[in-house]
């Protein structure tokens, strides 16, 4: 066994940590256009190639830093559209009696096949990060059983597709807009620069930094500070989610463990392989600061999380 990489059941673990179905979801476009469209119309299926587009495609996310990063692509992520230098991210709440569902791509597995390890690395290190769309709970437990049978190299049906044009999220569920300005990278970068050097984050602060920013409707009870705490929390686990889930990885390559980018069992081809070099030491460190019973950085989900794993999941498996 590859020291470091966890076993399926943790994989597993981890995947229902992070529970499907967010109450608030995310999207980045580095295009004005489809920020305005978006927020008039709901989010439509764009063409892809054609007249449809897959389902499950990484289209949305929790975590505000990997929105802020799509909102400033020079190549548009979700729709081809072009950077014009006026995106933004675009906040959704999922109703209560919506039947969609949006959860992380099934094609985020690893699975160890002697010193390499295969699957989608870069899906699996995004974790949360990279979520799907699915048209209800039943096409995405489909999408879970395809992805097993093409990883245990047995034939699956074609990935379900929808049609473009197709109103995916509706208008109704459009909370508000975060704009890409310097002001809010400002804000994101201090609140991620501190979580990547494990200091304190003072969550009030940085509420109440990132919140005059956001252009919020209406929702329920819902305060705009309210909101803003709730998706710089996530945001935060999200990343810890990523951090610990690259430092697996990167231990595992510095143990020699060749890690594939993607692959396609049936085929029993791997395609480039992914550098994780950049997250060596890392789990040492964490491992190293929450050794103090009394160590916190400041949102205690994460705190629990991080802990939850160094207690429970042995990272010499």
């Amino acid at each position: 066994m590859v020291k470091h990489i966890p076993p399926s059941w943790t994989v597993c673990a981890w995947y229902t940590f992070f529970m499907r179905n967010p109450e608030f979801f995310l999207h980045g476009s580095s295009n004005s256009k489809d920020v305005e469209r978006i927020t008039k119309d709901g989010f439509v299926a764009r063409k892809e190639n054609g007249t449809s587009i897959e389902e499950g495609r990484v289209t949305f996310t929790i975590n505000l830093f990997k929105a802020l990063e799509f909102a400033s692509h020079d190549k548009e992520v979700s729709s081809g559209s072009g950077f014009d230098g006026g995106g933004g991210i675009v906040i959704f709440k999922r109703s209560s009696d919506a039947q969609y569902v949006i959860a992380p791509t099934p094609k985020g597995y690893i699975f160890e096949d002697g010193g390499a390890v295969r699957g989608n690395a870069k899906h699996f290190s995004e974790g949360r990060s990279h979520l799907g769309y699915f048209s209800d709970s039943q096409s995405h437990e489909r999408a879970i059983s395809r992805e097993a049978h093409i990883r245990h190299r047995m034939d699956a049906a074609p990935q379900e597709r929808i049609q473009a044009g197709t109103e995916l999220v509706p208008r109704e569920d459009v909370v508000g807009i975060i704009p890409s300005s310097p002001e809010v990278r400002d804000a994101l970068s201090r609140i991620k620069s501190n979580l990547y050097a494990l200091e304190y984050i003072d969550l009030e602060s940085a509420v109440r930094e990132l919140s005059p920013h956001v252009s919020m409707r209406t929702v329920g009870g819902d305060t705009r500070d309210a909101l803003v705490r709730s998706l710089i929390v996530d945001s935060c686990a999200s990343e810890m989610q990523r951090i610990m889930r690259s430092s697996f990885l990167a231990d595992a390559q510095r143990a020699g463990a060749s890690i594939e980018k993607k692959f396609d069992p049936r085929a029993g081809r791997p395609s480039e392989t992914k550098d994780f070099s950049a997250y060596e030491g890392f789990m040492n460190r964490i491992t190293s600061a929450y050794a103090d019973p009394h160590f916190s950085l400041g949102i205690p989900v994460v705190d629990r999380y991080v802990r939850s794993l160094l207690k429970y999941h042995s990272l010499d498996q």
